[in-house]
């Protein structure tokens, strides 16, 4: 019986975490200067309960155990950095709690390893929907200018209107002005960054057999137009160049329209000469004052960090991070954790897929460009699910 409990937990977990559905708290030092901060209040997203709940029924079935977190070495360094990082921070519970979450979606990467044969076949069931249910409600958002409402809002949908200050928007011309769609994603770019993977592991599906036809072009038209009502600059030109890397690997001349159809997107939006950033928010001016303010806040705790999760304490005014992954994590946690974080990943097997080369293009650039693999629920999770794909795929 929990066997198939499990499963239908994984297929939920699949079909609904990129939802925002979430309990939000709202302790008195989430709110900064009279704002709710997001990024600094703890909460339990639906797809947090899911995950706990594998975790527990694997743990009850004997199927799994507690990580070992002392493998060797270099990781008993990490660890003892990261409680070091937790009790020096600049508010040790809100670091110990976005922490905890990360742990969790490790031990849940470690449960899907080892049973990557049930779950590749309940991935290739579900994904494809996932992506169709999202990339429908984003292309709905930019066509009605505003959210639907009603039942979408169980799906994590928020409040959405062109009148809205804090709403990416963009300016078409004589067609007026339009949302930046961001579906049930944070915003527009962190959907964007979903999407562009969506169709590297849609592609490596049909590829492999595992969806037929028509849900494939269903899936990619969806997801591709819903790409584009993001207007996402980076997400557009990591899939471009994620396709030039795996169509190179891959050497096969009728895979060559899915880097085709990314180029004229590309090079579209730029020859019509859409107005992208100074409708939107935050703007130019706002990421540069984060990326200088960011060394600043590096050199008041180089060694150590000033605390997994606290950036947005230290922006002053904008409370969220720097649009950059590498330092925002250099900065939280230290030069030190850093670099043996690094050394830790450099020493893990080296992956030859075509898969995980066009994904880690995805992130290496996007994440330049922006925090959302870090700081969104939704974008990390995403990051811990598909991993044991890839590797099935490499090793299949």
């Amino acid at each position: 019986m929990p066997k198939k409990i499990i499963r239908v937990l994984l297929f939920l977990l699949l079909l609904f975490f990129p939802s925002q559905l979430a309990w939000h708290f709202w302790p008195s030092w989430a709110i900064v200067n009279n704002f709710r901060v997001d990024y600094l209040s703890p909460t339990i997203y639906f797809s947090d309960l899911i995950v706990f709940s594998i975790i527990f029924l694997s743990l009850k079935q004997k199927t799994t155990s507690f990580p070992n977190l002392f493998s060797n070495n270099l990781s008993k360094t990490f660890v003892f950095l990261i409680f070091t990082n937790i009790i020096f921070s600049y508010h040790p519970l809100l670091s110990f709690i976005k922490i905890f979450r990360i742990f969790l979606y490790l031990w849940l990467l470690l449960i899907l390893l080892k049973n990557q044969n049930i779950y590749a076949s309940i991935f290739s069931k579900t994904f494809p929907f996932t992506a169709i249910w999202v990339s429908t409600i984003g292309i709905s958002q930019f066509l009605f200018k505003s959210n639907l409402g009603g039942l979408f809002y169980f799906l994590g949908e928020r409040p959405l209107s062109l009148q809205m200050l804090n709403i990416g928007k963009i300016s078409l011309g004589n067609f007026g002005e339009f949302i930046r769609s961001p579906s049930v994603f944070p915003h527009a770019n962190a959907l964007a960054g979903f999407l562009v993977i969506s169709i590297l592991l849609i592609i490596r599906l049909w590829q492999k057999k595992q969806i037929k036809s028509s849900i494939f072009f269903i899936s990619m038209v969806l997801t591709l137009i819903a790409l584009i009502f993001t207007f996402s600059r980076s997400a557009l030109f990591s899939l471009l160049v994620a396709s030039l890397v795996t169509a190179r690997k891959r050497n096969n001349q009728k895979y060559l329209y899915f880097i085709i159809i990314p180029i004229i997107i590309f090079l579209a939006l730029y020859l019509l000469k859409i107005n992208f950033g100074f409708l939107t928010s935050p703007s130019v001016a706002q990421r540069n004052l984060l990326l200088f303010g960011s060394f600043k806040n590096l050199l008041s705790s180089p060694l150590f960090g000033i605390g997994f999760g606290t950036y947005p304490y230290f922006s002053k005014y904008i409370f969220q991070p720097v649009h950059n992954i590498y330092l925002l994590v250099l900065v939280e946690v230290g030069a030190v954790a850093f670099f043996v974080l690094l050394k830790l990943l450099l020493s893990l097997k080296n992956h030859k897929s075509k898969l995980m080369s066009g994904v880690l293009t995805i992130i290496l650039i996007t994440g330049s460009l922006d925090h959302y693999w870090i700081s969104s629920v939704q974008n990390l999770l995403l990051l811990f699910i598909i991993f044991p794909i890839i590797k099935f795929y490499e090793s299949s």
